[in-house]
């Protein structure tokens, strides 16, 4: 379990008369003016969490929701996340000293093509280039694909927990430290999964979780959150967040605040959170484990039973001991050969039924036309054409070979298990797909 904050007044959170005490976690000063709320039983576990939004403009003013510490301060469990699409440039010390591997122009990140753009426009944001890596049969990145697509130009391995299901994670680990990785965990979907124990987006050295307002905990519109065990790391969010605002520097000197200068150290964004995104946060949270995620999982195990022995389902989530569900939606792949009908009748067929279905959300982000047409930065082409920056092979993005990604997307379609449905809503829902497969079965 873990939380951060930045808080720009010092003791603002300090439990009181008004504020029952969190009886699993304390505050503690981890720097002059800089104080973690954390378990009281576990410091030693703390990973630092750095909320962001999509927002553009300020709010009403500094202390409030313009910097507002609130969201740092969640009791996310074991994690808290940041959207794929707002990641900033990232910057590691390398393993055992203090050296930092800046990902940036000149690099590669392995990808999987089989999920929303965010993920390989992340990487283009920093001047890097996408290569994308197959899926397996969970729709997540196959691990047997990564060391053939590893070249010389490799910084990091990004893994994304599609639909909820979480990733076979220590073997891509293995084979990031073997070759001098580093894991950026795309937890978008699976914020509640667990891999072996550890929540999704604990497993790698840094992960980005979705807030958007579709996603399994939502601060009822847009924006996430960035976690990471390495301080430094996070420093750099907080400030890439903020206008690149230095935002450690500024609480040292608090008590000068109005006779400061700005100080910005870096080219930022203003992604900061509102404050009622975060007053939504904080009540969301509050329900998590004793509301949202039970109901999913109960509703998720309703169809896991129901269609569990249906022949024409070849694949269904994941959910074992060792790869806990997140339950974002419930995909499905049909043999749509042992069928008379095409998807899109199946489709049709379930919504007359009234059914909550729905088709393969994106196409592979290779076949979109900011990689087909090669638009990187405004009309430099950057990093598509670049002959110093990028390797020919890596950008001819017609020859991408992911023929697991492609035949699922034509196989699979997705339910919903969303806690606000009833038992009963689940057996109806199970029973009208069941009703359809066995109408258009050959």
């Amino acid at each position: 379990m873990f939380l951060s904050c930045d808080l720009e007044r010092p003791g603002r959170f300090v439990p009181d008369e008004d504020r029952p005490a969190q009886p699993r976690c304390q505050l503690r000063e981890a720097a002059p003016g800089i104080h973690l709320l954390v378990p009281a039983a576990q410091e030693g576990l703390v990973r630092l969490g750095v909320a962001f939004t999509d927002r553009r403009c300020g709010g009403p003013g500094y202390g409030r929701s313009g910097r507002n510490p609130a969201l740092d301060q969640l009791p996310f469990g074991d994690a808290v996340h940041l959207d794929a699409a707002y990641r900033p440039r990232l910057a590691f010390p390398s393993p055992g000293d203090k050296r930092r591997v800046a990902i940036g122009k000149g690099d590669e990140v392995l990808v999987p093509p089989y999920t929303f753009i965010a993920t390989a426009s992340a990487v283009l944001r920093v001047g890097a280039t996408p290569v994308f890596v197959d899926v397996d049969d969970n729709w997540c990145m196959d691990h047997r694909r990564i060391r053939a697509a590893i070249t010389p130009r490799t910084k990091a391995i990004m893994p994304v927990h599609l639909y909820g299901n979480v990733t076979d994670m220590d073997p891509i680990i293995d084979l990031a430290r073997k070759h001098n990785l580093y894991v950026i965990e795309d937890n978008a979907q699976a914020f509640g999964g667990a891999y072996k124990g550890r929540k999704t987006g604990t497993l790698g050295d840094v992960a980005a979780c979705s807030f958007c307002q579709n996603k399994t905990f939502t601060t009822g519109g847009e924006g996430g959150m960035v976690t990471t065990d390495n301080e430094e790391v996070a420093w750099r969010c907080r400030s890439f967040r903020d206008h690149g605002y230095d935002v450690r520097e500024r609480l040292r000197l608090l008590e000068m605040e109005q006779k400061l200068p700005y100080i910005h150290t870096m080219v930022g964004f203003n992604y900061r959170m509102t404050e009622m995104q975060s007053a939504i946060g904080l009540a969301e949270l509050e329900r998590m484990d004793n509301w949202n995620m039970p109901r999913r999982k109960r509703n998720a195990g309703i169809l896991m039973e129901a269609l569990a022995e249906v022949p024409q389902i070849l694949h269904l989530p994941v959910d074992t001991p060792e790869r806990q569900n997140g339950w974002y939606v419930f995909p499905i792949t049909l043999d749509i050969d042992a069928l008379t009908c095409d998807m899109q009748t199946v489709l049709a067929a379930l919504g007359a039924e009234g059914a909550p279905f729905w088709n393969v959300f994106w196409p592979q982000c290779h076949t979109e036309k900011a990689f087909t047409k090669k638009r990187g930065f405004g009309d430099s082409g950057f990093p598509f054409t670049s002959k110093e920056y990028a390797e020919p092979e890596s950008v001819d993005y017609a020859k991408v070979e992911v023929p697991n990604a492609v035949w699922h997307q034509s196989h699979t379609f997705t339910c919903f298990a969303f806690p606000t449905y009833t038992e009963d809503d689940m057996r109806q829902i199970a029973h009208a797909l069941v009703k359809v497969i066995k109408a258009y079965s050959k």
